[in-house]
């Protein structure tokens, strides 16, 4: 979602954490799981989108920075044996 330019000035890779609500919806505190998930999908309406661009937006907009290597591991399948590979080569290391 882009930002507006006045806020784009500020913060080139920040991310909006705003929600834009239609006029005469609920209060976002009040919506229910179906329109969470509406809201959801219109944030990103892309089903997959491979790469790390919007980690790395998110890293970026809460300023994190961390003082050790850090591993990101993603997808649909795997994570827990990838995990498991990742701490046996460290901790034989």
């Amino acid at each position: 979602m882009p930002l507006p330019a006045d806020r784009a000035a500020q913060k080139p890779n920040a991310i909006s954490v705003t929600a834009h609500r239609a006029a005469g919806d609920e209060p976002m505190q009040h919506w229910n799981l179906q329109q969470w998930l509406a809201h959801a999908e219109r944030l990103h309406a892309q089903a997959i989108q491979l790469g790390l661009e919007r980690v790395e937006r998110v890293r970026a907009v809460l300023d994190l920075r961390f003082s050790c290597p850090v591993f990101t591991v993603a997808g649909t399948n795997g994570k827990g044996s990838t995990c498991a590979f990742i701490e046996h080569i460290l901790l034989a290391a």
